[in-house]
């Protein structure tokens, strides 16, 4: 569907579920359709080109439970009578241009489980009054203008699942009653100015599997404080000031696979690397050495600027490691797995992908002697750098 939204619309007064999710629709969201859709309970429109503001007629829609106008040209700020909406349970105005303040009156929203506003242009502090949204398991307020610290309230949020808080002007510490936040698995509070300690306020939540803290001015030791965090996954403290032992040597967890286990250590120079360490038994495996000694080989013998390069490996029959250069946003299958993330993949940053793929595999099959056919070029063995670069890996199984 193109064009702007047709006023015929307004003619379902009894409409339940509108779902014009990903098409070409322009224009203003015109005031006639709020008013006469009464009993309206389901409202998607993301994905397509809506601008202008919230229209006031939507606040008398008491029926909703979700409104999704994400991804649109949305511009203004949240309109007061946001509280209204009393049965709301889903409200996503993400990836838009919105701004102003956070409004008391939004949190009055006190059934919502997703609050999504990341990728917009909201300022000023969070408010307090955050930590009356008790029902929420999801909060991103990523990519805003917020500068402000973190309001200790969020620690009443005790079903919180999800938490985006990254690429705001946050300063401070994480508060303490973060650890009340028991059922939360992802916290990504990085490129903010936080700083004081941070682990402590975390400790005892054990479910946690992603933090990231990357990017801020944290300036404490972890040697410690980083032990009381049991199931973490995936970590990134890079790009801080932090002191301390590090547990095994090895910092940030990045994931765990079919082969190995993957690392992002800080040497003492500063430099981030990425290193993949095969599981115990995996070094005892013939399969798994020659898949090893594969790598090992290719990836000494090839320079490309859209090959991983390998700074270095450790064969040993209990240890064996590889050490590559650190690929910041990962792979290109998480990326895609993320909403917010895969987003910022617009058709030019596509379209490099697949020329930093193309190039890479062109120079493997034409320009190198014998030539080398991957076998796996899987978006899990595709990494981005910081840039969405694209490099090809994993060339354990080449022949």
């Amino acid at each position: 569907m193109t064009g702007q939204l047709p006023l015929s619309l307004a003619n379902l007064s009894q409409l339940v579920k509108l779902s014009l999710h990903g098409n070409q629709l322009s224009g203003f969201i015109p005031q006639e359709l709020g008013s006469n859709w009464k009993s309206l309970v389901f409202s998607y429109m993301s994905s397509n080109h809506l601008q202008g503001p919230i229209p006031l007629s939507f606040l008398n829609l008491t029926n909703l439970r979700m409104l999704d106008r994400s991804f649109n040209y949305i511009k203004g700020s949240i309109p007061v009578g946001i509280g209204k909406l009393k049965n709301l349970k889903s409200l996503d105005l993400s990836l838009n241009n919105l701004t102003g303040p956070l409004l008391s009156t939004l949190f009055q929203l006190n059934k919502l489980n997703l609050l999504s506003l990341g990728y917009n242009k909201i300022t000023g502090a969070l408010p307090k009054t955050l930590g009356r949204l008790t029902n929420l398991t999801t909060l991103d307020l990523s990519s805003n203008q917020f500068a402000c610290p973190i309001p200790p309230e969020i620690g009443n949020l005790t079903i919180l699942y999800r938490s985006s808080l990254e690429r705001n002007k946050l300063t401070g510490s994480i508060p303490s009653e973060f650890r009340n936040l028991k059922e939360l698995m992802r916290l990504s509070p990085g490129f903010n100015k936080l700083s004081g300690p941070i682990f402590p306020s975390l400790s005892g939540l054990a479910r946690i599997e992603y933090l990231d803290l990357s990017s801020n001015r944290l300036n404490c030791s972890i040697d410690s404080d980083i032990r009381s965090i049991k199931n973490l996954e995936t970590l990134d403290i890079s790009n801080n000031n932090l002191s301390g032992i590090i547990p095994s040597q090895l910092v940030n967890l990045k994931r765990t696979g079919g082969y190995g286990s993957v690392y992002r250590p800080q040497l003492p120079n500063g430099k981030i690397v990425s290193v993949k360490k095969l599981h115990g038994y995996e070094a005892e495996e013939l399969t798994f050495l020659k898949s090893f000694t594969n790598e090992v080989n290719t990836l000494s013998e090839i320079r490309h600027r859209n090959i991983v390069r390998l700074y270095g490996f450790c064969m040993h029959k209990r240890c064996m490691l590889l050490i590559y250069e650190y690929m910041e946003r990962g792979s290109l299958f998480c990326v895609l797995c993320n909403d917010v993330e895969a987003v910022e993949l617009d058709w030019s940053k596509w379209v490099n992908v697949i020329k930093g793929t193309a190039h890479a595999l062109s120079y493997m099959h034409h320009d190198c002697t014998p030539s080398i056919v991957h076998r796996d070029v899987t978006t899990s063995n595709i990494l981005l750098n910081s840039e969405l670069e694209a490099f090809v890996s994993d060339f354990d199984r080449h022949s």
